[in-house]
């Protein structure tokens, strides 16, 4: 069972903590930067966030894509992914590790197996699932 939250509310995290309180696993969405989705990272499964939101957290460190999937993967989630506009998604999975961060420029950094595929649908589980 997943829960899914695409904007933080007071009440979307506490129908998250609800659910995962359930046995739900949670997966987020995120276009902008939220403290209170940083506030409650702990509980999410699943983190895909925009450019805006990684500019954010990482400003002034930006290139070191590896480094900061990790840093927001050791706060709790097992995937996170950050999709990038033109330039692919940058991302990484507890259960695959690294891999070449994918989309335009070529450029390596962390990414899951399959994952920049349509705004991260392949962080996605399988219908069923």
């Amino acid at each position: 069972q997943w829960f899914f939250i695409s904007h933080t509310t007071h009440v979307a995290m506490k129908s998250a903590r609800r659910a995962k309180e359930a046995g739900a696993r949670i997966i987020v969405d995120a276009d902008s930067y939220s403290t209170e989705m940083m506030e409650n990272i702990g509980i999410i499964d699943v983190f895909i966030a925009s450019e805006f939101f990684y500019k954010v957290l990482f400003r002034g460190k930006e290139e070191a894509f590896e480094a900061n999937c990790r840093e927001i993967q050791k706060m709790g989630p097992s995937i996170v992914v950050f999709t990038l506009g033109a330039k692919g998604c940058v991302g990484y999975s507890e259960e695959d590790g690294c891999g070449g961060r994918a989309g335009h420029g070529g450029r390596r950094g962390c990414v899951p197996r399959g994952v920049c595929g349509g705004a991260a649908a392949g962080a996605l589980p399988e219908r069923g699932s």
